[in-house]
């Protein structure tokens, strides 16, 4: 018998038979784990985990949402996609590429839309499930786990504290920030507003208003929080992937006490869960929420001119150099006069045919690492960083784009033609740098950014070697900076 198939059986074994569909009832847990290959396990209230899904397209999904129908919505960090995966454990794809590079957090809204993080791209995205199309919401730096309140806001964990945004504008406010939270990955909201929020080692409460937090649990059998929901009854269940296989932990809401649910066996790095019919909240009146709870608002389109919304035309009210605004007044290619806001020059004005002035960067772009590992499944060892941070400060707003690039010696035949001196033109056996298939970019303010890299490109670890970066900036108007070449390693 070859090896996989004799892995896959003995998996099966340990598993359980997998029914031919299986149904999901309040209380089960959808389980995303993102082990050696990807796979959703159901983890029935009271019963052992069963296999829904593995394999490609899987790759390393990293957080599920419960929908209607018992369809399970999964993104997957490796394949930069979102699938939705059907009771049968059929997957289909809802997005794939389209800008996704490192999407690690998911949230339901009404209308058929998504919330998504993307941790790489520092960015909160708005997904049309219908469609498969992105618009930009916010900006925020290692975005991670996300959740939305009765209101219709989102609350998103960055490792730092947890942000509010509002949908509607972009606008991004601080929850909670500081000791005792520790590292906050996932954040869950129950009906009342309260927040739980996973981080290392714990289990921390949010007030909603004041900010207030308390330790709810910490220690064992918690050590590696990934994710975090709520139970029908107003428990707490984790995703914690501790080294050994990974387990499910049960927290109680109101004393914190811990008891294992599900451990080892099944489990391989769980990263991601989903309450079926949860007490959180969940304003799509379905899936995992309270079913009958009243659904939150729709959340606003698009803010004029963002990404996936048109663009205000100049002088529109509202618009920046409306006029009334007061400052410079200037005249469009087609005749028409736009007074641009006081501080706001015609040539940072970002207005095509006004703007001929490209964006440039008042100091090189620095890392936060120059050798670093490339971010790959499983816990990184420990002395040597995972990943780096580029930070960057800009003269004006701009959308910043990073491609890569690898170093190759020359070739031998080139080596000896530089040796004499001879005069041969560049090929591509002459190379120095080999640009790296894909890019990432991040729009952002005049000032002082960063942009986090994991060291992974288009799903894939980058390989050890010398690399370097270029970096342009590229305002509304088209103009574009020139490029900057911070140079970095991969190492093993």
């Amino acid at each position: 018998m070859r090896r996989g198939l004799a892995s896959a059986l003995i998996a099966l074994a340990c598993l359980g038979v997998l029914p031919a569909t299986a149904h999901s009832a309040p209380g089960d847990l959808a389980i995303a784990d993102e082990g050696n290959s990807g796979r959703v396990l159901l983890l029935p209230s009271g019963g052992t985990a069963s296999l829904l899904a593995a394999g490609p397209p899987l790759s390393d999904p990293r957080a599920v949402a419960v929908a209607a129908g018992e369809r399970l919505l999964v993104v997957d960090q490796g394949a930069e996609a979102v699938f939705s995966i059907a009771p049968s454990g059929r997957v289909d794809t809802v997005v794939v590429g389209e800008g996704l590079q490192d999407p690690v957090g998911i949230a339901l809204a009404p209308d058929g839309k998504a919330y998504v993080s993307d941790r790489q791209r520092d960015e909160v995205l708005r997904l049309d499930l219908a469609t498969g199309a992105l618009s930009h919401v916010a900006d925020l730096d290692n975005a991670t786990g996300i959740a939305l309140d009765r209101a219709g806001k989102l609350l998103v964990t960055d490792g730092i504290g947890v942000r509010r945004i509002d949908p509607g504008t972009g606008a991004v406010t601080t929850v909670a920030a500081g000791a005792p939270l520790d590292e906050p990955r996932d954040v869950a909201v129950q009906l009342d507003g309260t927040l739980f929020v996973a981080g290392d080692g714990q289990v921390v409460r949010v007030d909603p208003i004041t900010g207030a937090q308390a330790v709810l649990a910490a220690g064992a059998p918690l050590s590696d929080p990934r994710a975090i929901d709520i139970e029908p009854d107003g428990d707490l269940v984790v995703a914690d992937g501790r080294s050994g296989g990974g387990a499910v932990v049960h927290v109680d809401r109101k004393r914190g006490t811990k008891s294992v649910l599900a451990s080892g066996g099944a489990f391989r790095s769980p990263a991601g869960l989903g309450v079926v019919g949860g007490a959180g909240v969940d304003p799509t009146g379905d899936g995992n929420g309270d079913p009958d709870g009243p659904a939150a608002p729709a959340p606003p389109g698009a803010p004029p001119g963002g990404p996936g919304g048109p663009a205000t035309p100049p002088g529109a009210p509202g618009a920046p150099g409306a006029l009334g605004d007061g400052g410079t007044t200037v005249t469009l290619p087609n005749g028409t006069k736009v007074r641009l806001p006081r501080g706001v020059t015609a040539a940072t004005s970002g207005i095509p045919g006004v703007d001929f002035v490209a964006p440039a960067f008042l100091r090189t772009p620095r890392l936060s690492a120059t050798r670093f590992r490339a971010a790959r499944r499983g816990r990184a060892f420990i002395s040597v960083r995972t990943g780096t941070r580029i930070r960057y400060t800009l003269n004006e707003p701009a959308r910043v784009t990073v491609a890569i690039q690898r170093f190759r010696h020359l070739s031998r035949a080139c080596r000896r033609k530089v040796a004499r001196r001879s005069r041969h033109r560049t090929g591509t056996r002459c190379r120095r740098w080999i640009s790296v298939k894909g890019r990432f970019s991040k729009a952002g303010p005049a000032g002082a950014s960063s942009v986090r890299f994991s060291g992974r490109l288009r799903g894939k670890a980058l390989r050890p070697g010398a690399y370097r970066f270029v970096i342009r900036a590229r305002d509304r108007a088209g103009n574009a900076s020139a490029p900057k070449r911070p140079k970095f390693r991969i190492v093993r």
